[in-house]
């Protein structure tokens, strides 16, 4: 049934776990995933370079690319199967995976995002002009971050899009009194601070600046849905279907591919919260875990797309499924254990990967 409460797939689906059997069952999209099944399980004898993720790791993420490509475009699974036939050693395989944790497992697994010095563009409609302001939105060509977070805000009620009940300071403090006090007043008000959440994160933008990997990065990722990338590109990452307003600490655990959004077959613009570690499941209670987004101004203030939100949730499961988010983790936490560099060059693996993590973002 439609309207029907969907089941919530608990945090402990998103362990790290073995493939499962082949879901392929004729041409080369079946024979690249034998290759992964084949390289998992020889994993203990395959040894990689120094710096390079293990290779039950690399088998894993490759799988599970596959599956995750599977689900959403035929043709892009068909391209994905092509690049792991084509990498006829071992070697060439755990390279492949190693590009693509580099280059979009790290690049969805953001760092803390610096606090955004709100705008002082001079022709900006000030914030509680939501009329004037969303006119003014429509005639811009991009949209920087604080206006961007403005625009969600309107949008989204002025409250996160899953603590309903949770609203932001700035916003409150914007509404006239009258509005102010229905607010406040309503049952389990609490006043917060949201950022302004990234599906795309910002750091996939820095690449395209960079021109570093550019044209197989945006491969990659189109890949998993049919995103129009030149459309993606040319409006930005501030672009309002790309973002959305959300708690701070709900904004971390999505930074750190701890919560991703789910859509709800058959129901519009409707998404279960997803965790994948069974405590931070607690951030938010199960009969708030069904959301339908909704906007203030549909004309003017679409909502995030489904179709990003569709690839960020695709990442998070390959990257938690296969052990690459624990593994890129952990690499950071080295690096901010190791205050000095090995005399010996034993911690040059630290040194590669760290510099790896920085030049995607």
């Amino acid at each position: 049934m439609p309207n029907s409460v969907p089941t919530l797939p608990p945090a402990e689906e998103f362990q790290p776990r073995p493939l499962e059997s082949n879901p392929f069952t004729e041409g080369h999209s079946k024979a690249a995933y034998e290759r992964c099944l084949e390289l998992e399980q020889r994993a203990s004898a395959v040894h990689v370079p120094v710096g390079y993720p293990p290779t039950l790791v690399c088998s894993r993420v490759l799988g599970r690319a596959l599956i995750e490509i599977l689900n959403e475009d035929a043709n892009g699974v068909a391209k994905f199967s092509a690049q792991i036939n084509s990498a006829t050693t071992d070697t060439a395989l755990i390279e492949l995976a190693k590009f693509f944790i580099d280059h979009l497992v790290r690049v969805f697994k953001a760092a803390s995002t610096p606090t955004h010095a709100p705008s002082d563009h001079p022709s900006r409609p000030s914030f509680d002009q939501k009329t004037e302001f969303c006119a003014w939105i429509e005639e811009q060509s991009s949209l920087s971050h604080a206006t961007a977070k403005q625009a969600a805000l309107i949008r989204d009620g002025g409250h996160c899009i899953v603590l309903r009940h949770a609203y932001d300071y700035s916003w409150v403090a914007s509404l006239r009194s009258e509005e102010q006090e229905m607010v406040v007043n309503m049952p389990g008000f609490v006043p917060i601070f949201t950022k302004c959440a990234h599906i795309i994160p910002e750091s996939l933008y820095a690449e395209i600046e960079n021109r570093a990997c550019t044209g197989t990065v945006w491969a990659l990722l189109g890949m998993f849905e049919n995103i129009n990338i030149d459309n993606l590109n040319r409006r930005g990452t501030h672009d309002l279907t790309n973002v959305f307003t959300l708690d701070s600490d709900l904004h971390i655990l999505m930074d750190s591919m701890q919560l991703w959004f789910q859509a709800v077959p058959g129901r519009d613009d409707t998404y279960m919260v997803v965790f994948s570690n069974p405590l931070t499941k607690h951030a938010v209670r199960d009969n708030n875990r069904v959301i339908t987004l909704t906007s203030s101004d549909p004309a003017r203030l679409p909502l995030p797309s489904p179709c990003y939100l569709a690839v960020h949730a695709a990442i998070c499961r390959i990257a938690r499924m296969s052990g690459a988010a624990e593994y890129a983790e952990n690499v950071l936490k080295d690096w901010e254990f190791t205050a000095v560099l090995a005399e010996d060059g034993s911690s040059a693996f630290l040194l590669t990967n760290i510099l790896t993590t920085m030049s995607v973002r």
